[in-house]
């Protein structure tokens, strides 16, 4: 019975957390009229910075479609967050407080204007999924082959001209998406991945798969998808 009261207490109190949050939310927008370019900008800080307080209490960050120009130094106050979004944003480059948050489980920063993922990436020991879809990539480091819990990572979507050979060397990785891209090459070494299930190399005009890759197809292990668009 105390148990099943102190979740109920937990609940509600989550509740009036997130409530809160909305009220707040609501009043800086109000109170800021939406008028010029500054009070608008004012809005989103407040807003941002009322999203980083709120994570506080929780495991997950959402800041996806904030109109954020730059990742807030902000965000390192919530170290322990596992689950972080910042999609749908304006951001050219992953600074080095991002790469401090070294609970992150997962990591979106699809639809960004990211053009390549910086050496500090490493310092995400943790990560299992790194999404950077639909962004402006062009250069991925050698260091995220240091992030060997990496299981996922999608970089569909983009302007990379070679294949993440890095990939090769991340041992429990099992999705692989880089379609939509300008690779002409796969290298061989991507055969040696035995955990993974599924490689999505499709829309990459005039791209070479190697024998080794192919046979990958050929058998239940590995789902591959090449192609034209």
């Amino acid at each position: 019975i105390l148990m099943k009261r102190r979740r109920e207490e937990d609940e509600n109190e989550m509740q009036d957390q997130s409530m809160m949050l909305n009220s707040n939310c609501s009043r800086a927008y109000s109170s800021n009229h939406i008028g010029s370019k500054r009070n608008r900008v004012g809005v989103i800080d407040t807003m941002v910075n009322l999203r980083i307080v709120d994570a506080i209490h929780r495991s997950s960050l959402s800041l996806s479609y904030c109109k954020l120009e730059h990742v807030p130094l902000d965000i390192s106050k919530v170290p322990h967050v596992t689950h972080c979004d910042l999609s749908g944003n304006p951001i050219q480059i992953i600074p080095e407080c991002l790469s401090n948050m070294c609970a992150l489980i997962s990591l979106d920063l699809s639809y960004t204007k990211i053009e390549h993922i910086p050496p500090h990436i490493q310092n995400l020991v943790n990560l299992e999924v790194l999404l950077v879809h639909h962004s402006s990539l062009r250069e991925i480091c050698y260091d995220i082959s240091m992030l060997k819990n990496l299981k996922t990572v999608d970089f569909s979507d983009n302007y990379l001209e070679q294949f993440p050979l890095e990939l090769a060397l991340i041992p429990n990785i099992t999705h692989i998406n880089v379609s939509n891209n300008q690779i002409d090459w796969i290298p061989p070494d991507i055969a040696g991945l035995s955990d993974l299930a599924f490689l999505n190399v499709k829309g990459n005009n005039n791209i070479l798969i190697p024998p080794q890759i192919r046979e990958m197809a050929s058998t239940s292990r590995t789902t591959i998808l090449f192609g034209r668009k």
